[in-house]
């Protein structure tokens, strides 16, 4: 968790999903004790009434795919001896309940338990650092294309939608920041790149007719 006292903004840290580099952005610092990867119960236990409830409360997320694809790379580089393969990971986890997986891991639907103001992307983290707020920009950050892992095969990108199908739901539905320009609301599955999503859309509509729920 990261906190901003000037501009009164809360961070709340999704894993995987930039939030340190973000955080250093629009000045926010580590608040002393919280946890690594804080749930919002976790995070509220340790903010006073009055900072948490006049505080911009931000959870950034990103797109499952992405996020586990960078979980699985961040094991590989952090954790001795774990040399699973994207498939054999996949498959020992399916296998496990998620209460037994590593927090990096857990559905980002955990972290969008409770009321926050702004659910940002990732792809949005440039834009609102740029934003000015109080009259003065939050962060003198250019533009900044940020770094997707490699997208993996097509069924291993089904079998982590699977994985995630809580998420899916929630972000079918959940506005993120910022809204469109005629003030409609913007979801993180769509929209972000076209072709990309309509391959998806198809692969969802494939898996959802061979599983019967259709």
């Amino acid at each position: 968790m990261f906190l901003n006292r000037l501009d009164r903004i809360i961070v709340i840290a999704n894993p995987r999903c930039g939030v340190a580099n973000f955080s250093r952005w629009i000045k926010a610092t580590p608040v002393q004790g919280a946890p690594e990867w804080a749930l919002p119960e976790e995070a509220r236990a340790l903010v006073p009434d009055d900072i948490w409830k006049p505080f911009t409360k931000i959870i950034p997320v990103r797109d499952p795919v992405a996020r586990f694809v960078s979980a699985w790379q961040t094991m590989q580089r952090q954790v001795l001896g774990f040399d699973r393969t994207l498939d054999q990971w996949l498959t020992e986890l399916a296998q496990n309940e998620q209460r037994h997986w590593p927090r990096l891991f857990w559905p980002q639907s955990r972290w969008l338990s409770c009321k926050v103001d702004i659910v940002l992307p990732v792809r949005s983290f440039a834009a609102f650092a740029n934003r000015t707020q109080n009259g003065r920009t939050l962060s003198a950050r250019p533009d900044h294309e940020w770094h997707h892992p490699k997208q993996p095969p097509l069924e291993l990108e089904a079998r982590i939608l699977d994985l995630y199908a809580n998420d899916i739901a929630l972000f079918n539905k959940l506005p993120v920041w910022p809204t469109m320009p005629d003030g409609g609301p913007v979801f993180l599955l769509w929209g972000s790149c076209p072709p990309c999503e309509q391959k998806r859309r198809a692969l969802l509509k494939k898996r959802a007719t061979e599983t019967g729920q259709m």
